[in-house]
């Protein structure tokens, strides 16, 4: 028979934090407010990031990457050059997930190895 005892909170002070991801933070937590996705935290610092989340950060900065020489072809193919108004935004989404990809990829790396010590 299964208890109805509440399950550990999200957010947990114990999620251990270093320097690297103290570098990587600002951006990733930016990133989770534009994805409409913020911790109720307020912050990443405390908060795990979901496997779902680190796996739709990585898709959405590939597919950006992968976007960019797509419109600089089409360019090259005749259209108008207006279609590179939207590099900058793709190079940031790029950049913006790649950080948070790295930052829950770090974050879950840490927390493994502070389980099997």
């Amino acid at each position: 028979m299964r208890s109805n005892t509440p399950t550990r909170s999200r957010d947990d002070p114990a999620i251990p934090f270093d320097r690297l991801q103290s570098r990587l933070l600002p951006l990733a937590d930016v990133v989770m407010v534009l994805m409409l996705s913020r911790p109720p935290s307020g912050t990443l610092r405390t908060t795990r990031v979901t496997v779902v989340t680190i796996v739709l950060a990585g898709l959405v900065g590939a597919a950006s990457l992968a976007l960019i020489p797509v419109l600089a072809l089409r360019v090259a193919g005749g259209h108008t050059p207006l279609w590179l108004v939207l590099v900058p935004a793709l190079v940031a989404a790029a950049v913006g997930c790649a950080d948070l990809a790295t930052f829950g990829m770090r974050q879950r790396y840490l927390l493994r190895a502070r389980t099997t010590l």
